[in-house]
């Protein structure tokens, strides 16, 4: 696998604003040939979100492999946040480390855990829209219907992070907000994109734990072929089915 590109472009004005130094570790790791992308909060930002950034979340293929790099190169490794201290997914499995010269602290996530392809066709470390909209659904869906209750809080900001992209546009302008955009996604996420661009305020958002359960089984459902996600018909909300066991 070869390394990640990068160009200039959206990093480097980014780094401008951001602080010089913020996205050198993603260049940091490329030239030891550890492919990587920007995640979460920094790559809505990057998109042209107004969502603040904390952490640089960024996704490897071995996070330990990755920090052992990092670590070598006068980085330390630090503890999870304590908000996500509940959450083996950044608490557990992802590694949290900073350099005492920089602001920025740095997660390494496996990208495998975030249902994403690390490829050599991603510019400055930045994935296109379409391809974190479809990692963050498939990892929203994978959330069981237990850790829905007994851990909401995250479930709900992993809904937040979706629903981030729907005010944004693509390269091209055209709004991740439309109909015509499912055609970018995996028709088992778009299901998801017709709740959410169809939504009526007076209805229940595509995040309860409701409408997860529902989303959860049509997305199998159009996997086994079974069901063809459409567009919403004004007006009418699709009700909620019969929860099914989980796999």
């Amino acid at each position: 696998m070869g390394n990640t590109k990068s160009t200039p472009g959206r990093l480097e004005q980014a780094s401008s604003s951001m602080g010089n130094s913020r996205y050198e570790v993603c260049r940091l790791l490329a030239d030891k040939r550890i492919p990587n992308v920007i995640w979460l909060e920094d790559l809505l930002a990057l998109h042209g979100s107004n969502t603040q950034v904390w952490d640089l979340h960024l996704l490897v293929e071995d996070p330990r492999m990755a920090a052992k790099i990092l670590l070598d190169s006068g980085f330390e490794e630090m503890p999870p946040e304590a908000k996500f201290e509940n959450d083996p997914e950044f608490s557990k499995r992802a590694i949290r480390i900073a350099h005492h010269r920089s602001s920025t602290v740095v997660v390494l996530h496996s990208a495998r855990e975030w249902y994403y392809q690390l490829d050599d066709g991603v510019q400055d470390f930045l994935p296109p829209l379409y391809s974190f909209l479809d990692s963050v659904i498939e990892f929203w869906l994978n959330i069981s219907s237990q850790d829905y209750v007994d851990r909401l809080g995250f479930a709900l900001y992993i809904g937040c992070l979706i629903n981030y992209c729907y005010y944004l546009q693509n390269s091209e302008g055209e709004p991740v907000n439309s109909l015509t955009y499912a055609e970018k996604l995996k028709p088992e996420h778009r299901e998801v994109h017709y709740n959410i661009t169809s939504a009526d305020p007076k209805e229940e958002s595509f995040t309860t734990t409701s409408r997860h359960m529902y989303h959860v089984r049509r997305s199998r459902e159009i996997k086994d072929g079974i069901f063809v996600p459409r567009p919403y018909e004004k007006g009418i909300f699709r009700a909620s089915l019969t929860t099914v066991s989980e796999q």
